[in-house]
């Protein structure tokens, strides 16, 4: 790799509190499939990382690639039977003194750079020979204009060459932590969460959360806790023609959130709702009543239009809803973009009539448009749906 990109390579890979909750999650979720059916059932997460649902959740580690391999290759290890925390320790001291080699490398070409500029900026004096060295002056007027440029040119490489140092130690903070989290679980008597957690106790102060933050993040953003029971592996030929991270989303999207989350949900959806029966204004009146019969079109009815309309107007359009069509809605999406949705719609909170509005006539337009397609029923065969659903009510019950 060349100096220059050396350099890209640091500033663009640098750690971030969002990649160290990833690696703190993602070895949760690791060591929880470990503990629940065996070291081999990571085999294939490691062989096939493209199709694994663990490494998806977890794709913030993707974009640190000098760390995600070694998490691979030190997992791969143990489908392959090594034991004992000693030897986990040793292969992660190799990666972080390979790791010391290449920041030194970073940090002499830095120097290298400022030496140059230096170099280069006394060559210049000596040839264009400034007046302040003709006339034997040292007026500030003249001094600046070559003063000047030079110190902030070498206090910007000094800034560099800081932060440089200041990524060099946290990077170096989140081998530690792999280091903890693996040697934990190597040893075989600690629960997946205090691995996890000895992890955390090993990052560097900015990056790393507070206990309660992690356990929270391990409720929200965990695969165990998020998709409990679901396959943690795309099947080999099934990504349909589509990339694997889409694929697998796609995959998540169709596991529906468990009944007492719904119940927790439904309470939640019912505080963000706002009544419009007594706001909207008579152009808009048959705007409200057709998006609450988005109901009608069925689960994958919902799901197309879901994917087709930019979420920030389904989050500003459901504000409006009638509490079953939100529902509705709602069931036809995994429990995780659920909650992203429902956050969206809190932060929505001063939203306008009119612009909610505004945004359910938007996807009654897309409905419109995919009817033309053929993608869905026209309105006279919802119309009918509708009153015979009514009619149903008024049956005598047997």
């Amino acid at each position: 790799m060349s100096g220059i990109a050396s350099i890209r390579s640091l500033i663009r890979e640098a750690p971030t509190r969002k990649a160290a909750l990833a690696l703190l999650l993602c070895l949760y979720d690791l060591w929880s499939l470990a503990k629940a059916r065996g070291p081999l059932a990571l085999e294939d997460h490691v062989v096939y990382p493209e199709r694994s649902v663990i490494l998806h959740q977890h794709r913030s580690l993707a974009r640190l690639p000098w760390l995600m391999e070694p998490l691979i290759d030190l997992v791969r290890h143990f489908t392959l039977g090594t034991d004992g925390s000693s030897a986990y320790g040793q292969m992660i001291d190799g990666i972080i003194a390979a790791e010391e080699r290449w920041m030194r490398t970073v940090h002499g070409l830095v120097m290298l750079l400022a030496t140059a500029i230096t170099a280069l900026w006394v060559i210049a004096v000596a040839i264009l020979r400034p007046p302040l060295i003709m006339e034997g002056s040292l007026a500030w007027p003249m001094v600046t204009p070559w003063i000047v440029p030079m110190g902030l040119t070498m206090l910007a490489l000094h800034c560099v060459n800081a932060w440089i140092g200041l990524v060099a130690s946290e990077r170096l903070g989140m081998f530690e932590a792999l280091r903890r989290g693996i040697c934990f679980h190597a040893d075989g008597a600690f629960a997946p969460q205090v691995s996890a957690d000895a992890a955390r106790l090993a990052l560097p102060q900015r990056l790393r959360p507070s206990h309660d933050q992690l356990e929270a993040m391990i409720r929200a953003e965990s695969v165990r806790h998020l998709y409990p029971g679901a396959p943690l592996l795309l099947p080999a030929g099934k990504a349909g023609g589509k990339d694997s991270a889409t694929a697998i989303q796609d995959m998540l999207d169709r596991l529906m959130p468990s009944d007492l989350d719904s119940f927790e949900r439904d309470q939640r959806l019912d505080e963000l709702l706002t009544d419009l029966s007594d706001h909207a204004p008579p152009e808009f009146s048959a705007v409200s009543v057709d998006f609450n019969r988005l109901q009608l079109l069925g689960t994958d009815g919902i799901r197309v239009l879901l994917h087709s309309v930019d979420k920030d107007i389904w989050s500003l359009a459901l504000r409006g809803a009638s509490s079953h069509t939100a529902r509705s809605i709602l069931d036809c999406i995994s429990h995780r973009a659920g909650q992203l949705l429902m956050r969206d719609m809190e932060a929505l909170n001063g939203a306008t009539v009119a612009e909610i509005l505004e945004a359910q006539r938007t996807i009654i337009e897309m409905l419109r448009n995919l009817r033309a397609t053929g993608a869905f029923p026209d309105q006279a065969t919802l119309d009918r749906e509708f009153f015979a659903q009514i009619s149903s009510l008024d049956a005598p019950l047997s």
